[in-house]
């Protein structure tokens, strides 16, 4: 039996924790890698004036650190090849975790490993991810899936629930997307005066509840 290379992909978003006992590789931002127990990819495509850009705490990791090009600041840093993803695939990549997927990708195909996938904490709710990025990543979600990669979305996530079929009864969509509120304003109490997790679960909250207003004028 071919062994099968398990990957999380793991966002800041409401199942984000979820992946914590996974026992396959963890793939992430770097600023998602802040919070999370162990990395095993990073992610890093921000340019070195942004002043999000920290390589002492990027070397600290002791993973590679997927990047535009090289910067020999990062020891470990790899070369996406974003110029040659973006000829190859054409411009559908608006963020970070789009650039993952076809990073897996080439390795199934380049290097003939067998994948699977699993997303965590990638809800997109805010009103810039819904706008700009869900178009994108619910592509390469299809076009990994019908490569013959699967790819699993975990459970809780707002992306492609099954509640959500058009001409289908959507019984427990409203229930589904108040629990999620119940959830946020749960770890928003918690925050403990953490400035940056309380505006992230602010926007998430936003997210939900404009998800909720859309349930309530479809009649559903």
């Amino acid at each position: 039996m071919e062994k099968i290379r398990r990957i999380a992909l793991v966002g800041n978003g409401a199942t984000t924790r979820d992946s914590d006992g996974f026992d396959g590789e963890i793939w992430t931002t770097a600023s998602v890698a802040k919070i999370l127990p162990r990395v095993d990819r990073i992610f890093e495509l921000h340019v070195v004036t942004d002043p999000s850009y920290d390589a002492a705490r990027m070397n600290g990791y002791k993973c590679p650190v997927m990047m535009n090009g090289p910067h020999p600041d990062i020891h470990l840093c790899e070369d996406l090849r974003i110029d040659f993803l973006v000829e190859e695939y054409g411009p559908i990549f608006q963020f970070s975790f789009d650039y993952m997927m076809a990073f897996a990708y080439i390795q199934a195909f380049e290097y003939g490993e067998h994948i699977e996938i699993t997303t965590y904490g990638i809800d997109l709710t805010t009103d810039m991810e819904y706008n700009k990025f869900r178009q994108s990543f619910y592509y390469w979600i299809g076009f990994l899936r019908g490569a013959g990669i699967p790819v699993n979305i975990s459970q809780g996530s707002a992306i492609l629930s099954e509640d959500w079929q058009y001409c289908h009864k959507k019984n427990h969509a409203l229930e589904r997307v108040k629990k999620r509120i119940e959830f946020i304003e749960g770890k928003l109490a918690e925050s403990n005066g953490n400035l940056d997790l309380a505006a992230t679960q602010v926007d998430y909250l936003k997210g939900y509840r404009a998800c909720l207003d859309d349930i309530a004028r479809n009649g559903v």
